[in-house]
């Protein structure tokens, strides 16, 4: 030890970051972390929460050279030494005299070069949060709320000579607060810091020609010692007050909803007020309300009335939509069926009922059942085609386009494969990108189910010659036979005697089709970097809309709507073209 002791709130250089480093200045709060070694491989860094007794914190937090800084276990892998299993797995962080071992918020054990952090099972129980995987990064979101990455992981850290890859877990802070509260329990983190270089004037002052010299302060010990080619390691093993109990945001507000102001009702209501209300005293909602569950699996979203699930344990159910993007919503009922959370959020989308809407305004969930359907016309179409004009060919609708209307009939149209992103709601601030992505979107239900093999089939069954339709991909055997299918109609002559059709066309022979081949562009330049005709390609696309790009510079959702009304009247079309041939 020095002849000179130091300050109790003395730091050594390198290491008065972490004097003022307050750790609840982020949210969510990093509660366990195992640093990434830098490339020069000076500094290494890990941390743990841990839960304490109020009562022993004071003791913890004074204790001369401070308490254990990791999670310690009885395995991996238990040896049989006394010749009979009794086996108890378990984790604690060293603590004190009053409180000799801690419980660990995440535990953490070691295999081989790998440590793993995951976090305490009983806090993920405690709240019923569900684990979502995404890359190399477990979520835990609370769905019944539903809010999502309440918790975050990167649980593996792999040591690699001489250095570290990260990991590390975070917890949302309220869900901190509320857990040190419902434990009655407080919440400090232990760490280990150790940084390196050459010596400084102030460390070889405090080293005096020594090679260790280490300091027991009140909660952390320091030691400084003198390494290979006159390098210093400087070392902290500490620990820090975090969150004391208090305030629970989540457990003690679960039920409370507050008073709420619904726009078109005479005065704010409570919980109580709400469940006394009628059939007749409905509200209205942007359906911007669906997008934080759109792409989510885990909800059930019927799109024609705005309706939404979470598997048995909460719907929101009594709804209608109204004009284009507003969903009406029986207020008793909302309150009725859901946690505040989600009364709350539909309420943040709350709207003034709307006044002089048509009662049969298209919306987003009806133009795309428009379109799902006229995909499966189009598909039996065709099918009828190839029954009623070849003996070698016959195909279903499900063959063709690959939908089958007994699956949508049954299980509900906006179930079929690919159909999802085309319901979403649809903001009119959309961005052009947004719009773009949204076409790529539609164009997988209506063209990449398209089957070329089976078109390329049929129309050679038709006797059209090889070579006119040779490197066709689906689409233009798809124009190629409603093309047949027009002159056959204009001219009377069967199909049934294709070569006779398909030598009668021409190049003044209408492409009924045109706006599918503009959407596959749109959905080409959605998936491609920017390029020099871009703009151009975007201009004569939106051209087979009727679209100007100028008109929607402020944004893009009208436009969308357009392609979806533009798609479903040329999928309509198309099938129309073929159904009217008589065998």
């Amino acid at each position: 030890m020095p002849d000179q002791p130091v300050a109790n709130d003395w730091w050594p250089e390198w290491m008065r970051d972490l004097a003022t480093e307050d750790p609840l200045a982020f949210d969510p709060v990093v509660v366990a972390a195992i640093e990434e070694t830098p490339a020069d491989h000076e500094s290494y860094r890990q941390l743990f929460t841990a839960l304490v007794p109020p009562e022993a914190l004071d003791e913890l937090l004074e204790t001369p050279g401070g308490i254990g800084n990791a999670v310690s276990s009885s395995g991996p892998h238990p040896a049989n030494d006394a010749g009979s299993w009794d086996y108890e797995p378990r984790f604690w962080i060293f603590g004190s005299a009053t409180a000799p071992e801690l419980e660990p918020l995440v535990v953490e054990w070691r295999s081989g070069n790998s440590t793993v952090l995951v976090p305490d099972q009983g806090f993920l129980m405690t709240y019923g949060l569900v684990p979502r995987l995404a890359d190399e990064t477990v979520h835990w979101d609370d769905l019944g709320a539903p809010r999502h990455d309440v918790v975050s992981a990167t649980p593996v850290s792999k040591y690699d000579f001489p250095g570290h890859t990260g990991a590390s877990v975070k917890i949302a802070r309220d869900f901190l607060e509320d857990y040190a509260t419902i434990r009655n329990r407080a919440l400090v983190q232990v760490y280990y810091v150790q940084r390196s270089g050459d010596a400084t004037s102030e460390l070889d002052a405090i080293l005096a020609g020594q090679d260790i010299v280490d300091f027991k302060l009140p909660g952390r010990l320091i030691d400084l010692r003198r390494v290979e080619d006159g390098q210093v390691l400087v070392q902290v093993w500490g620990l820090r007050q975090l969150i004391m109990p208090g305030h629970a945001p989540i457990s003690a507000g679960r039920w409370n909803y507050g008073t709420l102001e619904w726009p078109g009702l005479p005065r704010p209501l409570d919980h109580n007020d709400a469940v006394k209300l009628g059939p007749l005293d409905v509200v209205y909602v942007r359906d911007s309300v669906l997008d934080l569950y759109e792409g989510r699996p885990e909800y059930d979203i019927h799109p024609e009335s705005g309706a939404v699930s979470y598997g048995s344990q909460w719907s929101v159910s009594w709804t209608r939509r109204v004009g284009r993007d507003i969903i009406a919503v029986e207020l008793k009922k909302l309150y009725e069926g859901n946690v505040p959370e989600t009364v709350r959020h539909w309420h943040d989308h709350a709207v003034t009922p709307p006044a002089g809407l048509a009662p049969d305004q298209p919306n987003v969930a009806t133009r795309a059942r428009r379109i799902v359907y006229a995909v499966t016309d189009l598909g039996e179409a065709t099918a009828q085609v190839a029954s009623n004009f070849t003996s070698t060919v016959a195909p279903s609708a499900l063959d063709i386009v690959g939908i089958d209307r007994g699956e949508l009939d049954y299980h509900g149209w906006w179930t079929a494969d690919d159909v999802e992103p085309v319901t979403k709601h649809v903001p009119i601030d959309l961005t052009e990108d947004a719009f773009l992505s949204r076409c790529a979107d539609l164009y997988k239900v209506v063209g990449e189910g398209l089957s070329e093999s089976t078109l390329r089939q049929l129309l050679t069954a038709l006797e059209v010659p090889p070579a006119d339709i040779e490197g066709f991909r689906s689409l233009k055997l798809l124009a190629h036979l409603i093309r047949l299918a027009d002159v056959a109609h204009q001219t009377g002559i069967s199909l049934s005697n294709g070569k006779a059709v398909n030598d009668r066309l021409n190049e003044t022979t209408t492409n009924r089709v045109e706006r599918l081949f503009a959407l596959n562009d749109l959905r080409q330049l959605a998936d491609h970097d920017k390029k020099p005709n871009r703009l151009e390609r975007l201009d004569k696309d939106l051209r087979a809309f009727g679209l100007n790009r100028a008109s929607y510079v402020a944004g893009w959702g009208l436009a969308l709507d357009s392609v979806y009304d533009g798609i479903a009247e040329t999928l309509e079309i198309a099938a129309n073209s073929l159904s009217r041939l008589a065998p």
